[in-house]
């Protein structure tokens, strides 16, 4: 082959991958298809296939800008250079960091989770690769706190509340919207941590969500099987079809009973939140701990977990969606605060419910990212966090 034909097909290739990245980093991973990245390109559908060998390899190079990206990023911007007043608190601090990083890898963000999700339902492929920058953010994150003073147990509590933050918030394009669910959880896990005065207790968690299931079976059915798809192929892949094929219903039954893919996706998420807390209120009435919930949520709700996680994802790509991850946030805790005045946390408040349902949502993560032999001891690490944030707690 010629320099120049060489150089021609080296350029190609090129072309292919970056138009490959942009329409994920604009999109989600779901949006890159060969058909997609060829119009993107200028190329043909079978230029994919003749420079990469198909579409899994042209993902790969996707995963693999996405983590050579934000670990340059990392490296440009230590935990230490936040920017900070020299009487900033380590609540403040971090916020910085977190609030930086936000600014400057949202989109990267969103793409790494649609790596991380690809990961936990299955696709070994992605695993070692997005395991690996999981741990490397919780790094990250310790630092930062290590950086304002914080040591030991007190900086991995930071470490993975900050980790938590940021997949919550990754999808929420006002940074002033950000900041305001930032700083507060910051200042209070400070507080609990130091054994300082708490501000003002915070109002409960909204409970609205406590509706009943659908009545009609078929109705059930479909929820069922549309939470199934979406935690196994996501939103975007989705189709009302499929949703009724594994239903075991018609398409028209389908579309009777949730009129757009928008009604069903709305359905399904609220859907979730329902089976969840319920599930979770019943427990609370059996006194279980995070242990026992964490093993629960980790084995027997994987599917339910990465539905909810792929939905959120979509309401930050999609609009019409968005009021989605809003509930979202406004109902973080909701099962938390029963949790925690049942481990002895009496004066827990909608504040500390929030702090421990998006420190240990970080944990759970990081577990179900994790070999199937480190996930129990990656919870138990998480739940010993209990009583160091909260002094009250049973050990």
């Amino acid at each position: 082959m010629s320099e120049t034909a060489r150089d021609s097909r080296s350029g190609a290739a090129e072309r292919l991958a970056a138009a490959a990245l942009d329409l994920a980093l604009e999109a989600g991973l779901e949006a890159v298809t060969a058909r997609a990245v060829a119009e993107r390109a200028g190329a043909s559908v079978s230029a994919t296939n003749y420079h990469f060998g198909g579409l899994p390899a042209l993902t790969r190079q996707v995963r693999r800008a996405c983590v050579a990206h934000c670990r340059a990023w990392r490296a440009a911007n230590p935990p230490a250079t936040a920017p900070a007043a020299a009487w900033s608190s380590q609540a403040a601090r971090m916020a910085a960091a977190m609030m930086r990083a936000l600014d400057d890898l949202r989109p990267w963000l969103l793409l790494m989770s649609d790596f991380w999700g690809e990961a936990e339902a299955g696709f070994a492929e992605h695993g070692e690769d997005v395991a690996a920058e999981a741990a490397a953010w919780t790094d990250h994150w310790r630092a930062a706190a290590q950086a304002g003073g914080a040591r030991g147990e007190a900086a991995e509590a930071f470490a993975y509340l900050a980790q938590g933050l940021v997949d919550l918030l990754m999808g929420e394009p006002d940074a002033a919207v950000r900041a305001a669910w930032i700083i507060d959880p910051l200042a209070r896990l400070e507080a609990r941590l130091s054994r300082a005065p708490l501000a003002g207790a915070a109002p409960d968690p909204a409970v609205r969500l406590l509706a009943d299931a659908p009545s009609a079976e078929g109705a059930r059915k479909i929820l069922a099987a549309a939470i199934a798809v979406i935690g196994e192929r996501g939103v975007a892949r989705m189709t009302q079809r499929e949703v009724a094929a594994k239903a075991g219903l018609s398409l028209a039954a389908t579309t009777y009973f949730f009129r757009t893919k928008s009604d069903l996706v709305r359905a399904a998420f609220h859907e979730l939140h329902r089976q969840v807390r319920l599930q979770v209120l019943e427990g609370q009435d059996r006194r279980l701990n995070w242990p026992t919930l964490g093993a629960d949520l980790l084995i027997n709700q994987a599917g339910r977990v990465r539905a909810l996680s792929a939905l959120v994802r979509a309401a930050a790509r999609d609009p019409a969606l968005r009021p989605l991850a809003e509930e979202n946030r406004a109902t973080r805790g909701a099962t938390s605060l029963g949790i925690l005045r049942a481990s002895g946390v009496e004066d827990a408040d909608g504040l500390d419910a929030f702090l421990w349902s998006t420190l240990m949502g970080a944990v759970f993560h990081r577990a179900r990212l994790a070999p199937a032999e480190a996930q129990a001891d990656v919870v138990a690490a998480g739940d010993a966090l209990l009583p160091v944030v909260f002094e009250a707690a049973r050990p």
